[in-house]
């Protein structure tokens, strides 16, 4: 049986949006007097919505939101988030944490993490739409570890670039704690992964939810220390439809564009892991060591539409409802195990 995605009324609500502004009248206007932005964030009512004016702000470390908060810049792009020597944004253990949206904000490099939460607190409900996590803006920019490092997390990302991180991941996601989505965001150039959603047994245990990558796009991340540009292992279930993938400036070692592995068996199978419409793997000749497509951990592998990879410049394999017509270069054959169905 394919998969229902479970996050179907978001995107209908992230299509249905008309441009760009507030998710309803309930405003409240924030200027540069205001830098610190988790006074007024703590400070918020529920459903309320702060608008911010164009300059650069902190937020640091959030100990208390009211549901449905919202913190949107009042021109796309056009506020910063300044880091620090912790974590651009951070709830830790003790925040009560309404759901919160962040919109329209450039969230700069700090030494650890962008966004940072801990595990012992119960979910994370946090959204990003149209933000942009740069790794090479601010102070931290040659030293940053992480972009989101999330633990418990429920949400969407929505239309968000994450880009240049220095060490290692754009996104580390541990245990999710609710449906999950990825959707129409760029993961381009970071050291690690783009993505990376782990279950382990070892910390808060294996994930029973639905991560969903819709529209997505990853280029060449990778270009330190290897891991899939789209690693995933430990959650029941994976959905992925019409996403793309390039690697094509780099020599990277141990880097394919989708891996869902045990991780030294600290990690359960997912039940099923779908492809769904049309995935795009593309990979320059010499540009990587590893198989394109590596899926060993998974009870089910299901393709309801296509999967196509290409390797220097040649159309290597492609998946039609899981049926291989062609095997190209050693590095974009596909490693799969367990079963596979067609759907």
């Amino acid at each position: 049986m394919p998969l229902t995605l479970k996050n179907q009324a978001r995107v209908a609500m992230l299509e249905a949006q008309d441009g760009y502004g507030p998710p309803n009248d309930k405003t409240l206007a924030i200027g540069q007097d205001d830098f610190d932005l988790s006074v007024r964030i703590e400070g918020a009512l529920a459903g309320e919505t702060l608008v911010v004016a164009d300059g650069d702000y902190t937020i640091g470390h959030i100990n208390d939101c009211s549901e449905g908060v919202t913190v949107m810049a009042k021109n796309k792009g056009q506020v910063s988030i300044t880091g620090n020597a912790g974590d651009t944004i951070s709830c830790m253990d003790g925040a009560r944490l309404g759901e919160i949206t962040f919109k329209g904000l450039v969230i700069e490099a700090s030494e650890r993490s962008m966004v940072t939460t801990l595990s012992q607190k119960p979910p994370y409900r946090m959204n990003f739409e149209d933000c942009i996590f740069d790794g090479s803006k601010g102070g931290f920019a040659t030293g940053d570890k992480w972009g989101l490092n999330i633990h418990r997390w429920d949400g969407y990302i929505a239309r968000c670039t994450v880009r240049d991180i220095d060490k290692e991941h754009g996104g580390y996601f541990h245990t999710p704690a609710g449906d999950c989505l990825i959707y129409q965001t760029r993961a381009i150039n970071n050291g690690r992964t783009g993505w990376q959603f782990v279950g382990r047994n070892n910390e808060a245990g294996y994930a029973d939810v639905q991560l969903a990558f819709v529209q997505d796009y990853f280029e060449n991340n990778g270009r330190k220390d290897g891991g899939s540009q789209l690693t995933v292992g430990g959650c029941r279930e994976v959905y992925v439809e019409n996403c793309e993938w390039l690697i094509d400036k780099y020599r990277l070692d141990g880097t394919g564009h989708f891996v869902n592995w045990n991780d030294k068996m600290r990690q359960d199978p997912c039940e099923m892991i779908e492809f769904r419409g049309t995935n795009k793997m593309f990979t320059a000749e010499g540009c990587m060591s590893a198989p394109a497509l590596t899926v060993v951990n998974s009870e089910w592998l299901a393709v309801s539409g296509r999967i196509g990879i290409f390797a220097g410049g040649q159309k290597a394999v492609v998946y039609d409802s899981l049926m291989p017509v062609t095997l190209g270069p050693w590095a974009s054959t596909p490693q799969i195990q367990g079963k596979v169905v067609a759907v």
